[in-house]
């Protein structure tokens, strides 16, 4: 796996674990390309890869749908004794809590 502008060459073993610890090369600390992301992993791991960055990002909720690479909006509550309004999913409008974590 590779891209013209990332000279290493790792396995798919090390690839991977290097993506999961910050994106970034073992060898000389560079971002890994996104398009290398995307062809090391399989599908379903590529959407939740994209999905919980995107709540990191954001602050958002990871949408419960696997193949949905959407994030709902978190509900902002002033009081915590008070229930967490429901939102929905911005790609398939799935509804989900509004509490995080």
């Amino acid at each position: 796996l590779g891209d013209d502008r990332w000279a290493h060459n790792l396995c798919q073993r090390c690839l991977l674990g290097s993506i999961r610890w910050g994106e970034r090369c073992p060898y000389d600390n560079t971002p890994i390309p996104p398009i290398v992301v995307c062809g090391a992993m399989g599908t379903g791991e590529y959407v939740y890869h994209e999905k919980s960055a995107e709540a990191r990002r954001t602050g958002g909720i990871p949408c419960g749908v696997a193949d949905c690479p959407g994030v709902a909006p978190a509900a902002e509550e002033q009081r915590p004794a008070i229930q967490a309004r429901p939102t929905a999913c911005a790609r398939c409008g799935t509804r989900l809590c509004g509490r995080r974590g």
